[in-house]
């Protein structure tokens, strides 16, 4: 009896090479694509457009310097945001260290 197929186990069998599949391709890269944008927020913020638009480098720096001066504020303003979405909080730290005067924003001027 004869084989109709090529063995699947132990050495190949010498006989017509193999043909491989060649790799798909690879999908194309987006380069220079924008940022995802951070979606709105939240109202009960009362965040100025000025710490909104802040770039997220800015905000920790911001956040940590006014925290780092004010431990005891940090606290306090920390426990009254629980509940604030996690992308939002550094940002309303920061809005809350300029009304109180602890910290400045490059760029402009907090006023609402």
């Amino acid at each position: 009896m004869e084989r109709k197929r090529p063995p699947t186990v132990g050495k190949p069998a010498s006989g017509p090479a193999r043909q491989h599949a060649a790799p798909p391709p690879a999908a194309p890269r987006w380069e220079g694509s924008p940022a995802p944008r951070m979606p709105e927020p939240p109202a009960e913020l009362g965040l100025s457009p000025v710490v909104a638009a802040l770039p997220e480098g800015d905000v920790r720096l911001l956040a940590s310097q006014a925290e780092a001066q004010h431990p005891d504020w940090g606290k306090e303003v920390r426990k009254e945001l629980r509940g604030v979405p996690a992308e939002w909080v550094k940002r309303a730290i920061v809005e809350a260290a300029v009304q109180a005067g602890y910290v400045d924003v490059p760029g402009g001027e907090t006023e609402k």
